[in-house]
């Protein structure tokens, strides 16, 4: 595995497609609720989130293992931690901070003064790991799951790992399949997990705790991040070292095969036929990781017609903004007054559908705002000022060079 990593814009561009699938859902269900009540639409659109959710964890283990791999595999583990968590912490926090200060004013009155710990939590992006991520500022729980990825991440055996060349995709596939073992396990014992963690992680104010295990904490949703690990480890170790013009008809197949199980998973989401079914479990968490992995590992080798699609400039301007999209969508529906139809009707649904359009727009323009003022210049900033500090100048890397997502 070289040092030196080629440059692979798609990834970029897939960051588009996860936060723009999280915004349409979200962006859906306000414009399209009527009365106060759910959208119409709500039960085929919220597939829209669960896959963009998933786009987002899968994508991260495979850029975040592309990106660091050598760090790790090529120096001491507490010189490649410092750069790794400092380079992370400069990625993520800053935005986080200011949208967290200014959440609390967006939705509600809401003081932390007599709940430290709660408080504790949001400060160090864990929120999510204790079923706190819905007091204030939801939209975030990614984050504080994304959040406990990096440790993860920080204690895999690189060395050990960078020396396995044979038999690679059995191993990703073994452990799919014990992922997929452990979950159907769960799934078929969901009262009495419930049960237990009723006990110790039940809040008032966030989901019940079978939702937050399966949904919103990290210890399942590191399934997905260790999926897009092995398709990057793979990638890694494959003899194409750049895109290939004429991809074998075998990735073609696997390819849009895997597209066509994806589309078909959403199916299965929106349908009654699917309620209470392991598939529509797995749809919310787990499901899409698989065929994700196979077309980000696919895209990435060899020249596609996705790969050119998520090169395009639009594309992959959206997916630079990303990460402010995803914050700050919540604050700009809320300066939209409410919609005030009664109920749903033809004129309704043109007017809903200008309401949703209006939303993505200025979300993406207050996005950019966002990403030129705040996220750029303070993840360069604070990933300088942290280096010069924690890093020595005496300090080498056998690793010439590395990347921030």
């Amino acid at each position: 595995m070289g040092v030196i990593k080629k440059n692979i814009p798609a990834l970029t561009g897939y960051r588009a497609f996860a936060a723009y699938s999280v915004m349409f859902a979200h962006a859906a269900d306000v414009a399209f609720s009527y009365s106060g009540a759910l959208s119409p639409l709500r039960q085929y659109t919220v597939c829209m989130a669960y896959l963009g959710m998933t786009t987002f964890f899968v994508l991260s283990g495979f850029v975040i293992t592309y990106n660091y791999f050598d760090l790790f595999s090529g120096n001491s583990w507490k010189y490649a931690s410092i750069k790794f968590i400092i380079a992370r912490f400069a990625r993520l926090y800053p935005l986080y901070f200011v949208f967290l200060l200014s959440s609390i004013g967006f939705f509600g009155n809401f003081s932390f003064s007599d709940r430290p710990v709660e408080l504790l939590s949001f400060l160090s992006l864990t929120q999510s790991w204790f079923n706190f991520q819905m007091i204030v500022f939801p939209p975030a729980w990614s984050i504080s799951t994304e959040f406990f990825f990096y440790f993860v991440f920080m204690f895999i055996p690189f060395a050990k790992i960078k020396n396995i060349k044979k038999n690679g995709v059995v191993f990703a596939i073994i452990l799919m399949l014990l992922m997929l073992f452990t979950l159907y396990c769960m799934w078929k014992n969901q009262s009495l997990i419930t049960q237990f963690l009723d006990r110790i992680v039940a809040v008032p104010t966030s989901p019940n705790s079978w939702g937050w295990l399966t949904y919103f904490s990290p210890f399942i949703r590191v399934f997905e991040f260790i999926m897009g690990a092995c398709a990057a480890w793979l990638f890694m170790n494959s003899s194409t070292s750049k895109e290939s013009d004429s991809p074998p008809l075998v990735v073609l197949v696997v390819v849009y095969s895997s597209v066509v199980a994806i589309i078909l998973l959403c199916y299965v989401q929106s349908s009654s036929y699917f309620n209470n079914t392991f598939l529509s479990f797995i749809a919310i968490n787990f499901g899409f990781s698989p065929f994700l992995a196979c077309i980000f590992y696919n895209t990435s080798k060899y020249n596609l017609a996705l790969t050119r699609f998520f090169s395009l400039k639009p594309v992959l301007f959206c997916g630079e903004i990303s990460y402010s999209v995803y914050i700050i969508q919540f604050q700009v529906f809320s300066l939209f007054p409410a919609y005030a139809s009664p109920a749903f009707s033809t004129q309704a649904f043109i007017a809903s559908s200008f309401r949703c359009v209006l939303f993505m727009f200025f979300t993406t323009v207050f996005a950019y705002g966002s990403y030129l003022m705040i996220e750029k210049p303070s993840r360069t900033m604070l990933r300088n000022s942290l280096t010069k500090f924690f890093i020595s100048n005496g300090s080498t890397s056998k690793s010439s060079e590395w990347t921030l997502e």
